[in-house]
């Protein structure tokens, strides 16, 4: 039994495994509200072409459309081109799809945003709740829960 435990050990291969923090869209606002960069907070979908989304890594062209943060919600009509910037960590990849709505937080870029999709979500988050929103409003007002 002990040569068969010893095979397997010489036979095993690492396990890697993306392990990510729980989405955490309150923390998002805060980082983003201490960048000198200028960042938007918008609730929509990514209109891109299916034939524009990578495989790995890569940035691509699309627009985002939705409703951007003000002090009484997700109010304001919003609707601007994006680059999207896709990055990997090993084989796994951040990724948006055209079906699925999101709150975003872009950042602006001369005359579009950047969007950033990341293998662990950090800057957006596929289909927000209420609870979300409400939070989001409330940092907004200065009241980061």
């Amino acid at each position: 039994m002990r040569w068969l435990a010893a095979a397997m050990a010489l036979c095993a291969s690492p396990v890697w495994a993306l392990s990510c923090r729980p989405p955490d869209p309150v923390q998002a606002f805060i980082k983003a509200d201490q960048d000198s960069a200028e960042w938007v907070v918008a609730k929509g979908q990514f209109l891109v072409f299916e034939r524009d989304l990578p495989k790995g890594a890569a940035v691509i062209p699309g627009t985002f459309t939705g409703l951007s943060l003000t002090s009484r919600g997700f109010t304001e009509p919003f609707d601007t081109p994006v680059q999207i910037e896709i990055s990997c960590a090993g084989p796994w990849c951040g990724a948006v799809r055209p079906d699925v709505t999101y709150i975003a937080f872009l950042r602006k870029e001369d005359a579009s945003h950047r969007a950033f999709a990341k293998p662990c979500p950090v800057w957006l988050f596929t289909n927000p709740g209420r609870e979300e929103e409400q939070m989001l409003t409330a940092c907004l007002r200065g009241t980061c829960p």
